[in-house]
């Protein structure tokens, strides 16, 4: 896989994560108000940039975002496999065995996963019957 199509997968899935915790995480902000979280060291627009992959992300911005959304710097990052395309390489040596509709399912599973840990609370809350 090139690296340039590998970067551009890493800071679209950094964006996809901190678009998700800043929509449905316990602050729920706009993006104005995560940007205003900053202390104005970012801007709305550079975010919305950032969240659909437009814009690569720093380390410092990343440490920023984290923590006005309250979380650790980690939980906006994919897992290794995801980011590097592992995983899709795995789906296409399997892929001789399934339909083009379970390829498409697994693939939207497999995406889904880079998000573990927004996920286990959603379904925590689902299963204990708060929201």
């Amino acid at each position: 896989m090139k690296t340039q199509t590998v970067r551009f997968r890493l800071y679209r899935l950094i964006g996809e994560a901190i678009r998700e915790q800043r929509r449905n995480g316990g602050t729920r902000l706009t993006q104005q108000e995560l940007a205003d979280s900053t202390g104005g060291k970012i801007r709305r627009s550079t975010l919305a940039n950032i969240e659909v992959g437009k814009q690569q992300i720093s380390l410092y911005q990343l440490y920023l975002v984290a923590a006005a959304l309250g979380v650790q710097p980690t939980e906006l990052l994919p897992r290794r496999e995801l980011a590097l395309g592992e995983e899709n390489d795995l789906l296409t040596r399997l892929s001789d065995e399934l339909s083009p509709g379970a390829r498409k399912w697994a693939g939207r599973v497999m995406t889904k996963a880079a998000q573990p840990e927004i996920r286990k609370e959603k379904s925590t809350d689902a299963e204990s019957g708060t929201d």
